[in-house]
C-alpha cells in the first residue's frame, strides 16, 4: 500500500493502523488543532480517519489493507479535488432470523452458540473484520499461541459449529425498535428482523485527559493491546504504559515479551500497599488463574527492568508533532500534581487506560431500562440474571451490560 505517495509495507490481514505503526508512522489526519492519531483502537473514536483510495472517514484502526491500496493523511477541511461522481448505490439486503446478536466478543459469541446449539435460527453482526472483541480477538500470526487465543479460537469454532450465521465487518447504526435493526458495512445495507435481540455490545476504555492526550502516539491501553496481539506490532519502540487496572499490566508484559522496550509502568493505585493484602488474598481465592496470570506478568516485568511506579499518573505528554516525552507525577487528594514529584521519560508511545465503561448506545436508543452503575459513575442496564432487559424481547449480556 502507499501513504502519501510512500510505500508501506503491509502483511496481508493486517488493520491500516497495525501497518502504518509498524512502519512507524503516526499520523492519520489533519486537524486545526494539530495532527491526529490512532487512539482507541476499536472504531469509536474517529481519531484514525484517514483518506482510503479516495474516500475520507475510513477508520485506520478498523480498515483492512488491500493490495495497491492508497492512504492520504486526512485534510481538516475537504479536499476539493476529490471525485465527484456519484457511487453506485450500496446493495440492501434484508436478513431475518429467530435470534439477533450484535457483538462478537465473548459474550455475543457464547449467547449466539447457546441459542444456536438449543436450535434457534442465529444471525451475528459484529463491526469488526474478525470475532473475538477486545478479549478474545485472534492473531494474525498463527503460530502466536496462547491460553487466551485458545479459548477464544475454541468459543469461535462452537459458534460456527452451531450454523450461527456470522456477518464481520458489520455496523449497526440504528434500529426502529427491537424487532428491526439497521446496519451497514463497506459496501452493504442490511434490515436486520429478528423475533428476540441479544445486545452484547462491549465496553470501550475510559480516559481523563490531561495535556498533550491528543498527540499522535498517544493512545489507549487497548488500542496498544489490539496491536500486540491482533497484529503482533507493538506501539512503540518506547513504550510507556499508565493508567489504573490489570489490562496495562498484561500490555506491558506481553510488550516485553515481544521485545518491546516498556521504559515504565505506571499505575495510580498503591498496589503493593500492605492495607490491600486481605483484597489480594480474595482475589486470589476467587480467581485463582487471573491471579497466577497477573503475578506471571508482574515477574516477566522484573526480569525485563522495567521500572513500576505506583500512586502515579501521567500528567501530560511532550513533543513536536507526536509523543516524545512523557511526565509522569503523585497526584494530591484533588487529583493534582504534587510538586516535586515529577518524573520524565523519553518515549514515542505511551498508552493510558482507566477502566471501562460499557458502549450501551444501542441500549439506550431503543429505551431499556438503565441504572446508577454506584461504582463507576455511569449507567449499568437494570436485567435479570439471564440477561433479560425491562423491554420485551431484549436481552444484553457481558460489559455492554455493565463492566464488572
Amino acid at each position: 500500500m502507499h501513504y502519501d505517495g510512500r510505500a508501506v509495507p503491509a502483511r496481508p490481514g493486517s488493520s491500516i493502523a497495525a501497518a502504518l505503526t509498524a512502519a512507524g508512522i503516526r499520523v492519520c489526519r489533519h486537524s486545526s488543532a494539530g495532527d491526529r492519531g490512532l487512539f482507541c483502537g476499536m472504531g469509536v473514536c474517529g481519531e484514525c480517519s484517514m483518506e482510503v483510495d479516495g474516500t475520507p472517514g475510513q477508520l485506520a484502526c478498523m480498515t483492512h489493507v488491500d493490495d495497491g491500496m492508497r492512504l492520504r493523511c486526512q485534510p481538516a477541511a475537504p479536499r476539493a479535488d476529490l471525485a465527484t461522481d456519484p457511487e453506485p448505490p450500496p446493495a440492501e439486503h434484508v436478513l431475518q432470523a429467530e435470534v439477533l446478536v450484535v457483538g462478537g466478543g465473548p459474550a455475543g459469541l457464547a449467547a449466539a452458540a447457546t441459542a444456536a446449539e438449543a436450535g434457534a435460527d442465529v444471525v451475528l453482526v459484529d463491526d469488526r473484520g474478525g470475532l473475538g472483541g477486545q478479549y478474545y480477538k485472534q492473531p494474525l500470526d498463527p503460530a502466536a499461541s496462547d491460553r487466551q487465543y485458545a479459548a477464544g479460537r475454541a468459543l469461535i469454532q462452537r459458534v460456527r459449529a452451531a450454523g450461527v450465521r456470522v456477518y464481520s465487518g458489520v455496523r449497526v447504526w440504528g434500529a426502529d425498535g427491537p424487532g428491526r435493526v439497521y446496519a451497514a458495512s463497506a459496501r452493504e445495507r442490511f434490515e436486520l428482523r429478528a423475533e428476540r435481540l441479544i445486545l452484547a455490545t462491549g465496553a470501550y476504555e475510559r480516559v481523563v485527559p490531561f495535556p498533550g492526550w491528543t498527540l499522535p502516539g498517544v493512545m489507549t491501553t487497548g488500542a496498544g493491546q489490539s496491536l500486540l496481539r491482533g497484529y503482533q506490532v507493538t506501539a512503540g519502540h518506547r513504550l510507556l504504559v499508565a493508567g489504573n487496572g490489570p489490562l496495562n499490566v498484561q500490555l506491558a508484559a506481553e510488550a516485553v515479551r515481544a521485545g518491546g522496550t516498556v521504559v515504565g509502568l505506571v499505575e495510580l493505585a498503591t498496589m503493593f500497599s500492605p492495607r490491600h493484602a486481605i483484597e489480594a488474598l480474595r482475589m486470589a481465592a476467587s480467581a485463582p488463574s487471573l491471579t497466577r496470570d497477573g503475578l506471571g506478568y508482574l515477574a516477566r516485568l522484573r526480569r525485563g527492568r522495567v521500572p513500576i511506579l505506583t500512586g502515579r499518573a501521567v500528567v501530560r505528554v511532550e513533543g513536536d508533532g507526536r509523543a516524545q516525552r512523557a511526565v509522569v507525577a503523585r497526584l494530591d487528594s484533588d487529583g493534582l500534581p504534587v510538586p516535586g514529584t515529577e518524573i520524565t521519560f523519553d518515549v514515542d508511545a505511551v498508552c493510558v487506560g482507566l477502566g471501562f465503561m460499557p458502549g450501551n448506545e444501542l441500549a439506550r436508543l431503543l429505551g431499556v431500562r438503565h441504572c446508577v452503575d454506584p461504582r463507576s459513575g455511569g449507567y449499568a442496564v437494570e436485567r435479570s440474571p439471564s440477561g433479560r432487559s425491562s423491554l420485551e424481547g431484549v436481552w444484553v449480556v457481558g460489559d455492554g451490560a455493565q463492566v464488572r
